[in-house]
């Protein structure tokens, strides 16, 4: 997807984040907003967020904060 096409998605209207596309088309948000979405997400019941960075590096959080790992699939690497 390329940003022409982000800007016409009509799921993609009145986010209540920024968003961003890198060099590769994904979708890149900061850390701030990230923070504010994987609030909104476990305040809405989410038992875990899984978070990776630029570098592969996955990070787990539930309602109490970061986790080591995830609960939920304890096996999951950290690095993928």
């Amino acid at each position: 997807m390329n940003w022409q096409e982000v800007c016409r998605e009509p799921t993609l209207q009145n986010l209540p984040f920024k968003i961003e596309l890198n060099r590769y088309g994904q979708v890149v948000m900061s850390p701030a907003e990230m923070e504010e979405k994987r609030n909104l997400y476990v305040t809405q019941g989410a038992l875990e967020v899984w978070i990776r960075d630029e570098e592969g590096q996955v990070r787990f959080f539930n309602a109490a904060g970061m986790l080591n790992s995830s609960s939920l699939v304890p096996d999951f690497p950290d690095h993928v």
